[in-house]
């Protein structure tokens, strides 16, 4: 049952002067250093990228996640074969 509830969960994102960001909907952290952050959401995969990015929070049980640093791209990604070529663009 815990895992429908995860499953169905919504998803959110605000981010605050570029600096803050809070999610909701986070199922799971793929990657993540100071440079660049890959998630899985409810919405599908997202990709972060900015400078001196840290993870504040991350609540496996309801999905809420913070992040603080200088953000400069957020992109969804929907399937793994889109998601390869745009990385290779992306982060050249």
């Amino acid at each position: 049952m815990q895992n429908l509830e995860k499953e169905n969960r919504e998803h959110s994102l605000y981010m605050n002067n570029r600096r803050e960001i809070s999610f909701t909907g986070v199922r799971d952290i793929l990657s993540f250093d100071e440079e660049s952050v890959n998630l899985i959401t409810a919405m599908g995969n997202v990709a972060i990228k900015g400078k001196s990015i840290k993870i504040g929070s991350f609540n496996t049980d309801t999905g809420d996640m913070q992040m603080e640093g200088r953000f400069n791209a957020i992109v969804y990604l929907d399937d793994s074969s889109t998601k390869q070529n745009f990385f290779k663009r992306l982060w050249r």
